[in-house]
């Protein structure tokens, strides 16, 4: 017959789900900080897309400067 011992099965559950729930906190910073690295990604790659989108209207407009002065 096995015996158990409600009292230490229980202590020991107790110290499951309190490591459970610390896991789960962890995990939940640990993608609270990897939402905020792409919220800072998307904000620089918006960035660098519009530093181009620039650069390419001011070549493109000193090209079409350049054909009308040879015209």
């Amino acid at each position: 017959m096995i015996h158990t011992h409600p009292a230490e099965d229980q202590h020991a559950s107790g110290r499951y789900l309190d490591t459970t729930a610390r896991d789960a906190e962890d995990l939940a910073a640990v993608a609270d900080a990897a939402a905020k690295d792409a919220e800072a990604m998307a904000g620089i790659v918006a960035d660098i897309v519009a530093q181009h989108a620039e650069d390419l209207a001011g070549i493109t407009a000193t090209t079409a400067d350049d054909s009308q002065a040879h015209t």
